[in-house]
């Protein structure tokens, strides 16, 4: 019988010795992979994105969703209860601005949890250190620990994203992996550490290669009724912007605390704060300070509710202060064990110091899953929310983006998945005499194929076709093409 999902949600091979084996799909998971405006899903502890899709991880609320529904799927002698709202432990609001942080069915380790992203600009993610996570974490008493190496190889016809005079290149990368835990899910204390690297050479180019690397600390303590959680690290790639039209260098460094308190069996509260900074190479970078109030309620066994609100400080180097709040619903719906509903919505205002007037937006993120047999699942995922442009000064874009996957396991270790997804970006001001046109309208399909060869090893190839159709100041309209393979080995 096939395992738990893995953390993209598709069931994974399980050894007949019972020992743990973390088989996920490498080839969705290579650098530069097809988001558009969607920072690598990036969340405190909780993204992710549109294709983040993978992001450090896509749409981890989505992710858990999906393994929870799987787990619900295999017969059981009695019903599953339906799992509370997830705790500050794997729910830290999203660091970008402005999306809700969307709850989680099931929690996950902190040391797998994703980056947070920079709120801008709208780099594809650049997943040097999930090209593949196929890993395996080794235990002596409390301490847990893995070592890895990936490697990956892609062609892409239009590396840096031109409408005219495109330029392919061969991007080869390589580099290790390394987790150390101490304790575990059920200890009151842990916590843990990660580090990836990457070296990246372009074939052609021999000016652009580069080092990527991403390390972070992260931790908590739970309690009978009080939990906390903090999370600390940075990150560093050199991938394609959208929003800049060209490869870019971009640092994000990002700090995060946490608590929930559980006043009744039904009912808890939580309350989070982040900050993060990013910067870019030749664009301006931002830094955003952010908390995020919290009150659930388990209305029935298998609906559950949550009012919130959000309070937020955002500044680009080259502009005024912006401020916004946020007025926010979540609801976490399970009809049928395997069919998951997983929404945050609300409204946003945003005010400038500039004196530009205060904008009043929607805010939403959602994800549907649905384990329709036990080889194939099938997933949904709908975002909105602001960020501010690395590019163009006193401007930010409203992203809306939507994006379907379906995954079929081909046999035990096998897997075949393919993605669609559309993301639409409308620049607004942000300052006073400022005219703002741009709108862009980014579009992908993906089909990838991952092989588990052995316990200690997988595979994986993709194809992958996105387009850009770009008007207004400064577009950047494009069509693009690329294929890979990567390897990973865990020691």
């Amino acid at each position: 019988m096939l395992g738990p999902l893995t953390s993209s949600g598709v069931p994974s091979a399980i050894p007949a010795d019972g020992t743990e084996a973390f088989v996920v799909p490498v080839a969705e998971n290579f650098p530069d992979s097809p988001e558009f405006l969607s920072p690598p899903e990036l969340n405190l502890f909780p993204e992710p994105s549109l294709a983040e899709p993978e992001g450090l991880l896509r749409l981890q609320s989505n992710i858990n969703l999906q393994t929870q529904i799987y787990k619900d799927a295999q017969p059981e002698t009695s019903e599953p209860s339906f799992p509370e709202f997830p705790s500050v432990l794997s729910s830290f609001p999203n660091s970008y601005s402005p999306q809700p942080a969307p709850s989680n069915f099931s929690g996950r380790n902190f040391w797998e949890a994703t980056v947070p992203p920079s709120t801008s600009p709208p780099l594809p993610s650049n997943e040097f250190s999930e090209v593949t996570k196929h890993s395996q974490m080794k235990r002596h008493g409390p301490l847990g620990y893995s070592l890895g190496l990936n490697t990956s190889t892609i062609f892409d016809d239009n590396i840096n994203l031109r409408q005219s005079g495109k330029k392919g290149d061969i991007q080869l990368n390589i580099g290790p992996t390394a987790k150390l835990q101490m304790g575990s899910d059920e200890s009151a204390l842990h916590l843990g550490a990660t580090y990836a690297g990457a070296a990246s050479w372009l074939a052609s180019s021999p000016q652009e290669r580069s080092y990527d690397q991403r390390a972070g600390i992260d931790g908590g303590w739970s309690g009978a009724r009080l939990k906390t959680a903090f999370r600390l690290g940075m990150q560093s790639t050199h991938n394609s912007s959208i929003d800049a039209g060209q490869r870019v260098g971009r640092r994000v460094w990002y700090t995060g605390l946490g608590a929930s308190y559980a006043f009744t069996e039904k009912t808890n509260g939580e309350l989070t704060a982040d900050f993060s900074k990013a910067s870019f190479n030749a664009l301006q970078g931002s830094r955003e300070y952010r908390a995020q109030e919290f009150v659930n309620y388990q209305w029935t066994p298998k609906l559950q509710l949550g009012l919130g609100a959000t309070e937020g400080i955002l500044r680009a180097d080259a502009g005024q202060r912006q401020t916004y709040e946020q007025a926010l619903l979540r609801i976490a719906l399970r009809p049928t064990g395997k069919l998951g509903v997983n929404a945050s919505i609300g409204n946003e205002w945003r005010h400038f110091d500039s004196g530009e007037p205060t904008q009043t937006s929607p805010v939403f993120s959602a994800a549907l899953a649905w384990q329709a047999t036990g080889q194939t699942a099938l997933s949904l995922e709908a975002r909105r929310r602001t960020f501010a442009s690395a590019l163009l000064l006193a401007q930010n874009y409203e992203a809306t983006d939507v994006s379907i996957t379906a995954r079929e396991m081909l046999s035990s270790n096998l897997d075949l998945a393919l993605s669609i997804g559309w993301e639409e970006a409308a620049y607004q001001a942000a300052g006073l005499g400022v005219s703002a046109n741009r709108k862009d309208d980014y579009w992908y399909s993906r089909i990838s194929l991952d092989w588990a060869i052995r316990r200690n090893c997988a595979v994986g190839t993709f194809y992958e076709f996105s387009k850009n159709v770009s008007t207004g100041e400064q577009a950047h309209p494009f069509q693009r093409n690329r294929i890979g393979f990567a390897i990973s080995v865990s020691f």
